[in-house]
């Protein structure tokens, strides 16, 4: 028989194979997703510190031009 190759153990490492792919491709799409939201990550943080009055509007607006 073909399935009795490993027996227990060959199902185990099977199992971990399939289980780490999964997770690897996972977190490639994830890298991938995240590569070109960089800009909006750091504009959502300046309107954070905006909006809990860490900084003001002039300095957020200043900011803002110099990633542009």
């Amino acid at each position: 028989m073909m399935w009795n190759y490993g027996g227990w153990l060959g199902a185990v490492w099977m199992v971990i194979f399939w289980v780490g792919a999964v997770l690897l491709i996972a977190w490639l799409l994830r890298q991938v997703g995240s590569g070109s939201s960089g800009v909006n990550r750091h504009v959502d943080i300046l309107e954070e510190r905006d909006a809990q009055g860490e900084i003001d509007a002039a300095e957020s607006d200043a900011r803002l031009r110099g990633m542009r």
